[in-house]
């Protein structure tokens, strides 16, 4: 686990961030990787999986015109 004391390593990107930044972040922040390091594919396409399985949640919640939480899940943090 990371230094609590390391507030560059706890920040996460901001919203508007490229999924890969945000999984890259969490990596960090994990322990997973270092920071400056790059993700490989695979963990890529697991930390991707895992959105899919979020949104899929969120596909129960939304408005008649079709818009739903899981799309939006999908949109922000789909990397492909």
């Amino acid at each position: 686990m990371i230094d609590p004391e390391d507030e560059e390593l706890q920040a996460l990107p901001p919203d508007t961030a490229e999924p890969i930044e945000v999984y890259t972040a969490l990596a960090v922040r994990h322990g997973l990787i270092r920071l400056g390091d790059k993700l490989d594919d695979d963990m890529i396409e697991l930390m991707a999986d895992l959105v899919g399985l979020c949104a899929n949640v969120g596909d129960g919640y939304g408005d008649p015109s079709g818009a739903n939480a899981g799309d939006h899940i999908r949109a922000v943090l789909r990397p492909f």
